[in-house]
């Protein structure tokens, strides 16, 4: 795997423990093997075939992919804040925020979002498409993705590999409906940066007070990964009625 080749090269270079520097060297060696991979076999395909170049809509699809996972956050958020079940603070100054949410959101584009996108919902899924049925394709990637989070140990426990099931199966569903693998990158790296702003320690500018998990669970769990495929199923419902 080549996620746990550059990790495991990295800790041997750098350091085991977390440090900027051997984050931003992960992220930027992910970004160019698995770039380089999709370059290579791009070239042996035929073109458009993974649906992986961009074009002209790919803004359009990143900011409705952005937009799938932000607006259900920010609703299952107001409701958490409102009840007082959680609160939200800014040690250092809203001002803080932008500059460190700018170099999160850069580190999880060329870590996660862009490579893990292209791979399990660019090129898996489109080779899963001319083999199977649109069904069978969302479940059998995100039961992939599901085993690649257990390798690379990210997710090893049952609540883990729930969350990386529940996700991939929105992100697989979003691929589906919309067609585009941008718009998984839209609503992927949406929700690494604002899971890793808030609950990541290593980052200091949001400060998260959690107690019972409810901003956790609603805003980063449930609202964004059931209420997204739910419009986008009901998006292409209401289209075909029309039609």
């Amino acid at each position: 795997m080549i996620w746990l080749v550059i990790n495991r090269s990295i800790d041997a270079i750098v350091s085991p423990d977390y440090t900027l520097v051997g984050h931003i060297a992960r992220a930027v060696s992910t970004a160019l093997i698995v770039g380089l991979f999709l370059v290579l076999l791009s070239r042996r395909d035929r073109p458009g075939r993974f649906g992986l170049a961009p074009t002209r809509r790919t803004p359009a699809f990143l900011g409705i992919g952005a937009a799938l996972y932000a607006v259900p956050f920010a609703v299952g958020a107001a409701i958490v804040l409102v009840l007082q079940l959680a609160s939200i603070t800014f040690p250092y100054g809203a001002g803080a925020v932008l500059p460190q949410a700018l170099l999160v959101l850069a580190l999880v584009l060329l870590f996660e979002a862009i490579p893990e996108e292209l791979i399990f919902r660019g090129y898996l899924f489109s080779l899963l498409a001319e083999r199977l049925p649109m069904w069978a394709v969302v479940l059998v990637q995100a039961v992939a993705f599901c085993l690649f989070g257990a390798v690379i140990g990210a997710a090893v426990t049952f609540e883990r590999q729930l969350a990386f099931f529940l996700f991939s199966i929105a992100l697989g569903i979003i691929r589906a409906v919309t067609g585009s693998v941008y718009a998984t990158i839209g609503f992927h790296s949406t929700f690494q940066l604002l899971s890793q702003l808030t609950l990541n320690p290593q980052w200091t500018s949001v400060q998260l007070d959690d107690p019972d998990a409810w901003f956790t669970d609603l805003a980063f769990g449930l609202a964004p990964l059931v209420i997204s495929p739910l419009v986008v199923l009901a998006a292409v419902l209401l289209r075909r009625r029309r039609a």
